[in-house]
């Protein structure tokens, strides 16, 4: 090989690391760019999400004292089975629902309960004897929120708006 074949071979072989290089160095900027358009489009995203949040929160707090307004114009005006029939009526088209009147209610909650208890005793009044002077209801029943019971509800009598 002569000397000039060599020198061109090694030029054309610089040309090509050379363009190499540059491709490298094009798409480490495209690279980086990159990197900063996604983490503006992430901030981007974090910042719609926090305002779009905070204005459910205000359209909420805003449904909330529109309806403590009407609430005290219904009662202040005597027009509480009025303003009851609109709510139920305009509730079921509200995502964020008007708030409804309450008013007092008796509740009655009737339940009967069994209970069994072995006792050493000399016969059947002897047992029972034992149980009525040995056995507190109130040390055995535990309640917890797994119960099922029916409720039978009336309004009270209290005076309504």
């Amino acid at each position: 090989m002569s000397d000039t074949t060599t020198t061109v071979s090694l030029l054309e072989h610089m040309t090509d690391i050379q363009e190499l290089r540059n491709l490298y160095h094009a798409e480490m900027i495209k690279t980086h760019d990159n990197s900063q358009l996604i983490s503006k489009l992430r901030d981007d995203i974090h910042l719609s999400r926090e305002a779009s949040r905070q204005r459910l929160l205000n359209h909420e707090s805003d449904i909330q004292i529109i309806g403590d307004a009407l609430l005290y114009e219904a009662d202040q005006r005597s027009w509480c089975d009025e303003y009851d029939k609109f709510i139920a009526g305009i509730n079921d088209q509200l995502k964020v629902k008007l708030p409804e009147r309450e008013s007092e209610w008796s509740v009655t909650l009737t339940y009967s309960v069994t209970v069994r208890r072995d006792f050493m005793a000399t016969d059947r009044q002897n047992a029972i004897e034992k149980m009525e002077s040995e056995f507190d209801l109130t040390d055995h029943l535990h309640m917890d929120n797994d119960y099922n019971f029916d409720v039978d509800l009336e309004e009270s009598d209290a005076e309504e708006a």
